[in-house]
């Protein structure tokens, strides 16, 4: 959201709550179409790759471990870019 806004020239501001970042044990997930911005920007896959890794697969996961909701994102979902998915502490 803040590339495509500073792209077209909006003046935002971006608010963390956390006063630093580090591990907190939950990721960033990257869907197709953030992917494709930042690959119009000039990011490679391997620029993606050293954050993340391409999703092949998201579940929603029950407490006896059986998937609750399973879908195939990004590439697999017949899209043109992949969706990745990254630890926040990287």
């Amino acid at each position: 959201m803040a590339l495509t806004l500073h792209q077209i020239g909006v003046l935002f501001l971006v608010i963390e709550q956390a006063s630093e970042i580090r591990p907190l044990g939950v990721g960033i997930n990257l869907q197709p179409y953030p992917t494709r911005k930042l690959m119009k920007l000039g990011f490679t896959r391997n620029n993606l790759d050293s954050v993340g890794l391409p999703a092949l697969k998201t579940a929603v996961v029950g407490l006896n471990r059986q998937d609750i909701n399973a879908t195939l994102p990004g590439i697999t979902a017949s899209y043109r870019w992949l969706q990745y998915a990254a630890y926040r502490d990287r």
